[in-house]
């Protein structure tokens, strides 16, 4: 959803009388509720009967299907007006992994999204991607140092509060920091725990780790064990919102193949990538086309089983699971560093 949202921009540009609709699942509400440039969200319930009535009621003159999937084509089909679908490469993906043949164009999914518009006479621009935050759910950092015990860091250990105001408005009540967002879909997006302690334990720098309610007793074992006295777990304490308000404050974030990467390159943040068995090729890498310099990818690419699927698996299907267990924390450290730095 965050990388379509490039796609409402661009209409707008161009059309910036149309009114926009949003067709989306329920339990993705909160992520696109506060998008301003919405006219009306329907959300998608188990039956979507009552939905479809409604939908045919507002007699769209363009129905843009960017998932392309069987649910959305039924809803696609049933609504008149005129229709645009976004060409999956199912096929492409299939032979990656299958048979490590490589036809994969390398071409971001958000220029994929903007080509499906062409029939509207849509420029296909380099358009970034966007996170509007609700104002219930921004949150204020200076009261998470101190939560975290970490109030004191501005006078000692050389901690400044460097950085534009816009990206730290907080910036007189708290050091810089970084956030890790250890969550992942598939436990093979994911860092093992073992790694996650070293690579905590190698940054002595204020680093906060952001995920879910699953994530909160890995996070926990990792500051238990991690030696980093600035490391600080907020798993499972916030709302999609409200993690994404810490990382847009944040001055660098690690992230395995996740929505918090977008989130992050949504708010243009310097960001350490860790792939596992996905890859960028797939085309849904962290999108920052006014900054390419802010991402850095970390993946180890001369393995012949990877990708072993477009999406993960709960463990790796080979046992040794090499494109986590090998990467170089060393080297994630370091770039932590230059970025915090120089950010």
């Amino acid at each position: 959803m965050v990388l379509t949202t490039p796609v409402l921009r661009a209409i707008a540009n161009r059309y910036p009388t149309a009114e926009i609709h949003y067709l989306t699942k329920v339990q993705h509400y909160e992520v696109i509720k506060a998008h301003p440039l919405i006219k009306r969200i329907h959300l998608v319930n188990k039956s979507g009967k009552d939905l479809m009535a409604t939908l045919q009621a507002e007699q769209f003159d363009h129905i843009i299907d960017l998932h392309h999937n069987l649910r959305s084509r039924q809803f696609k089909w049933l609504l008149s007006g005129k229709k645009y679908s976004f060409r999956k490469l199912n096929l492409e993906k299939w032979l990656r992994v299958r048979c490590g043949i490589d036809i994969l164009p390398r071409v971001h999914i958000v220029q994929r999204y903007l080509e499906t518009l062409s029939p509207l006479h849509i420029p296909v621009d380099p358009l970034p991607l966007e996170y509007f935050i609700p104002h219930e759910d921004q949150v204020d950092v200076g009261q998470l140092f101190q939560s975290a015990g970490l109030h004191n860091l501005n006078s000692v250990h050389g901690f400044g509060t460097e950085g534009p105001h816009h990206l730290n408005p907080w910036r007189d009540k708290a050091p810089s920091f970084g956030v890790y967002a250890i969550g992942g879909q598939h436990a093979t997006k994911r860092l093992p725990e073992e790694q996650m302690i070293g690579l905590c334990s190698a940054i002595q720098r204020p680093l906060f780790l952001l995920g879910g309610k699953a994530d909160r007793a890995t996070a926990d074992r990792v500051v238990d064990v991690a030696k980093n006295p600035y490391l600080h777990s907020f798993c499972g304490q916030f709302n999609i919102n409200q993690s994404a308000d810490v990382v847009r404050q944040a001055r660098v974030l690690i992230t395995h193949d996740s929505v918090m990467m977008h989130i992050g390159a949504a708010f243009a943040r310097p960001t350490l990538a860790i792939w596992g068995n996905t890859i960028p090729e797939f085309g849904m890498y962290a999108w920052q086309p006014e900054h390419p310099q802010n991402v850095r990818q970390f993946e180890i690419k001369a393995l012949k089983c990877r990708p072993c699927s477009k999406i993960g698996f709960d463990a790796c299907p080979k046992g040794h699971f090499k494109c986590m267990r090998n990467q170089p924390i060393e080297a994630i450290c370091d770039a932590f560093h230059e970025l915090m730095a120089n950010g």
